[in-house]
């Protein structure tokens, strides 16, 4: 039987050479100190080798609360005092690395919400200047029961905070394409005819989530969760679609060839940046 000291060395291994696949700096030290949590999930995400919010992204998930305080206060001191007012006590917690060429890794840290209208009104405490964006987003989907998780990464000097929120059914999903303006391309149509089925007669409504970014960075976040979704296409037909460069595909194939009897792609993000184009992230994991 496997222990988890076990699971945390071969993903500390396996997030060194996801590193060497995309080119980018591995930062083993700040690695490691993520790797204290002692997670019970590890992901990792890809972005294109340009995309301001890094390249390759891992995080570790626990309800450890000790050990995630731990990781945040040596990796970003000076966002525990935001993590305490935001943290959900009965729920994951997040921490995370951005790496990307020719910078220093960025800080990431989550909470998943066990009960929205808590969380969202913890957010409102936090981020007081976000309470209009929350008001706007939160009517749009059906109210702040809806509020999944929240975010913040901080970037130099800078921070984003993201509000993550469930889109229950197509309806909710076409009001919230008008409040962010989302136009026509073909990188939207693929994620919501190709996955959710956003049509007439389309698909069962899948598990769809989206996250609105302020800050550094700011934009709209779109996710499908792959995981768990019986009508999911193979790892093969997504990595297809969304055109995967070299770097992803040899990232894919170091999951691959750990998990070869399971998919590795665990959710596919459709980000659409204030003011650019859309663009995909993959979401890998062994789980």
């Amino acid at each position: 039987m496997r222990s988890w000291y076990q699971d945390r060395v071969d993903d500390f291994a396996l997030t060194m050479r996801l590193a060497e696949a995309m080119n980018v700096p591995a930062a083993a030290p700040e690695l490691a100190s993520l790797f204290e949590v002692a997670p019970e999930l590890v992901e990792w995400s890809i972005n294109s080798a340009h995309d301001p919010r890094g390249t390759l992204r891992m995080s570790v998930w626990t309800r450890d609360r000790m050990r995630a305080a731990r990781a945040l206060h040596v990796l970003a001191p000076d966002r525990i005092a935001m993590r305490d007012l935001l943290v959900d006590p009965e729920e994951y917690e997040g921490v995370g690395l951005a790496l990307r060429a020719g910078e220093p890794p960025s800080v990431r840290w989550w909470s998943f919400a066990s009960e929205g209208e808590q969380m969202a009104e913890r957010a409102r405490i936090a981020w007081p200047d976000h309470a209009p964006m929350m008001d706007e987003l939160f009517a749009a989907i059906g109210g702040p029961h809806t509020c999944t998780a929240v975010g913040i990464e901080s970037v130099g000097d800078h921070q984003r905070e993201t509000i993550y929120a469930r889109l229950p059914d197509a309806a909710a999903a076409i009001r919230v394409l008008e409040l962010a303006r989302v136009t026509v391309s073909r990188a939207s149509n693929l994620f919501w005819k190709g996955l959710c089925g956003l049509e007439p007669n389309g698909r069962e409504w899948p598990k769809v989530w989206v996250g609105r970014s302020v800050g550094a960075h700011p934009g709209w976040k779109f996710y499908y969760f792959a995981r768990g979704d019986e009508l999911r296409r193979t790892d093969e037909v997504m990595l297809a679609a969304v055109e995967a460069s070299p770097e992803l595909r040899a990232s894919w194939q170091v999951l691959r060839d750990v998990v070869p009897d399971r998919p590795c792609i665990q959710l596919l993000g459709l980000t659409i940046p204030d003011g650019a184009p859309p663009t995909f992230t993959v979401y890998l994991g062994r789980a």
